[in-house]
């Protein structure tokens, strides 16, 4: 995906309202690989991105730019302008400050370990067209339960979502 794409995915999303505790969406390199990071406090989504025909300072490595920040390309350059990162598209440049205070919150994702899945043993495969039908349970919130390899959901007026595996047998 692209910057553009993400940017644009992210904002489709559906996000709980005055709950976003960061209100910006993260860009992190690791191991040569940039992701885009956005929460809301109860859910967590981290994209593997790629930033097609554009140029980085090699020392950067985090940034962040607001969640509502909505591009109408790629950029072309990123760079380091002293406590701001510069976004140099064809036709301008736009310029959002970078505070530590900030930049440290991504920390706080990754002590609770909600993108990390490598200690983790799988339960099953679904189809994530498939999530998207949980909107049809009537509640604020739903209970989940695991049940064998079925994933099931609950609202507080007795309906129920199940979501089965993928896998044959």
């Amino acid at each position: 995906m692209s910057f553009y794409k993400i940017m644009k995915d992210f904002s489709e999303m559906y996000w709980h309202q005055g709950v976003d505790l960061l209100q910006n969406v993260f860009f992190r390199k690791q191991d040569f690989e940039w992701s885009a990071i956005r929460t809301d406090g109860y859910q967590a989504v981290s994209l593997n991105m790629k930033f097609y025909g554009c140029e980085i300072d090699e020392d950067l490595v985090l940034f962040y730019v607001p969640r509502d920040f909505s591009p109408t390309t790629n950029p072309r350059q990123i760079k380091r302008n002293g406590e701001s990162i510069d976004l140099v598209f064809d036709t301008h440049t736009v310029s959002i400050e970078q505070k530590n205070s900030v930049l440290r919150l991504i920390e706080k994702i990754n002590d609770t370990k909600v993108l990390t899945v490598d200690e983790l043993k799988p339960l099953q495969k679904v189809d994530p067209m498939l999530l998207s039908n949980i909107g049809i349970l009537r509640s604020n919130t739903v209970t989940c339960y695991v049940r064998d390899k079925n994933i099931i959901f609950t609202d507080g007026y007795g309906n129920v979502f199940s979501l089965m595996t993928m896998e044959r047998g």
